[in-house]
């Protein structure tokens, strides 16, 4: 070896290589370090677990709310339909529009164009 520097480095690495408590202190750094990398995977791996079952329940629950909101429209429209068959009973017993408007709920302009 011809540089003079390099050469007492590598034969003081070589020494502390050699002391057993140095080794093993290096040897629980080692550790500690893969420990705490293991850890951060370990969070990872939980998080994104997490987010997919987030998702996932989220999912669920826009399906909950959108049946919901569809028999709640269902129930709107079906109620109309029927208000509006009420209506056109109503008008021919000669009921006035404004009474019907005010027992089903629609419009006078709604009831008129059933005259």
């Amino acid at each position: 070896m011809q540089d003079p520097v390099l050469k007492t480095e590598i034969e003081e690495w070589e020494k502390l290589s050699d002391d057993p408590k140095i080794r093993a202190a290096y040897l629980s750094r080692l550790k500690f370090i893969l420990d705490e990398k293991a850890a951060v995977r370990d969070a990872e791996l939980r998080l994104k677990e997490a987010i997919e079952q987030g998702r996932k329940e989220g999912r669920e629950e826009a399906k909950k709310e959108a049946k919901e909101e569809a028999r709640k429209q269902g129930r709107k429209e079906g109620g109309k339909e029927f208000m509006l068959e009420v209506t056109q009973k109503l008008l021919k017993r000669g009921m006035d529009v404004k009474s019907i408007s005010e027992i089903t709920g629609l419009s006078e302009e709604e009831i008129k164009k059933f005259m």
